[in-house]
């Protein structure tokens, strides 16, 4: 019962539907590229539209999330003393908040709501978010860096675990925003000629860490 209360309240919890429709957006790119490649395109419409489906879906539970990005990187730019996070850590959140602002311009774009250039607007949604993702490469590293050197002057046992748990985050994020770099990029550069298949990967791979740190937080 413990388990299926917890799954109940992942389930009612945005986040938690964010990530599940993140797996079903990046799952379904894979499979379509792969069923290309297979020679089965006409299978793989079916994907195609699961993914655009998803995508869309997501921009609905992103909407005002800007809001509270800017209000958090206000709070760690008036809170935060060391000046690598700080500075790291407001960009990120800046980023991120033009990043879905600019996405959800192309959203209202799509369908009809506004008039936009979408094109452009992608263009500097991406490069947002691909920002937003050095930050976090940078800012993580760094976090492990001096967490670890805590770890080698502590000999408090709880000390210690509550310091290898800090260390399991910041590496599942460094992965995170390492692995999802490839999904801006291939935006960016047509001429790195990144495969959707390698985005749609690197997109389920950092969609299983997301689900795995929403569910580790709940109670």
């Amino acid at each position: 019962m413990g388990d299926l209360a917890k799954l109940v309240r992942f389930l009612d919890n945005l986040n938690g539907r964010d990530k599940i429709a993140r797996t079903l957006q990046y799952g379904a790119k894979f499979l379509a590229w792969y069923l290309v490649a297979s020679n089965k395109a006409e299978v793989s419409k079916r994907f195609v539209a699961l993914e655009t489906s998803s995508a869309m879906a997501r921009k609905l539970f992103r909407l005002a999330k800007s809001i509270s990005l800017i209000q958090s990187a206000a709070k760690t730019y008036k809170e935060e003393n060391d000046p690598l996070i700080k500075s790291t850590t407001v960009v990120q959140q800046l980023c991120l908040a033009l990043w879905l602002a600019y996405d959800h311009a192309i959203w209202a774009g799509k369908l009809g709501l506004v008039q936009t250039d979408i094109a452009a607007h992608s263009k500097k949604s991406n490069s947002f978010w691909l920002v937003s993702m050095i930050m976090g490469v940078i800012k993580n590293t760094y976090l492990l860096q001096q967490t670890q050197r805590l770890v080698a002057e502590t000999n408090k046992a709880n000390a210690l675990e509550s310091l290898r748990k800090r260390q399991v985050e910041f590496i599942l994020e460094l992965l995170r925003n390492l692995f999802d770099i490839p999904i801006p990029l291939s935006a960016l550069s047509p001429r790195l000629q990144i495969s959707p298949g390698l985005v749609g990967l690197s997109g389920l791979f950092t969609s299983f860490i997301g689900i795995y740190q929403v569910w580790s937080r709940l109670n």
